[in-house]
């Protein structure tokens, strides 16, 4: 798991109250929760594997899934103030939460694990000593 609810309300500002009138800090942080574990797959599928707490890289991309997770925080609050069907004089638009995970890839970039295939035929090794 990559965050936790308090590290999603201290760079958010989230509270209780600015979601629900009626909300608790259990509800909130189990609303986290589930979002910081979709996320968190979202990661490991890109990147093919579940990143250990020691590996080198885990910082790294824990930063990444909490700027992720800040723009769903920020997208429910957008739909908290706006209809999620939007008509426009001569549009009909659907508000697209896909948006939040659009640049996934390009920050997850320096965090893919590299690995290199050498393969050589028998043929391709005598040619290469001779």
């Amino acid at each position: 798991m990559y965050g936790s609810p308090d590290q999603i309300k201290q760079l958010t500002g989230l509270t209780t109250d600015r979601l629900s009138d009626d909300m608790s800090d259990i509800e909130l942080d189990a609303i986290l929760n589930e979002w910081i574990t979709h996320i968190g797959v979202e990661i490991n599928t890109r990147l093919g594997e579940v990143i250990p707490i020691d590996d080198s890289r885990y910082k790294g991309i824990e930063a990444v899934a909490l700027r992720t997770i800040a723009k769903l925080v920020t997208y429910a609050m957008q739909n908290r103030t706006s209809s999620i069907v939007q008509v426009n004089e001569f549009t009909i638009k659907m508000l697209d939460a896909s948006e939040v995970v659009k640049s996934l890839d390009q920050e997850l970039k320096p965090y893919v694990k590299r690995t290199i295939n050498l393969f050589h035929s028998g043929e391709e090794w005598e040619n290469a000593s001779n």
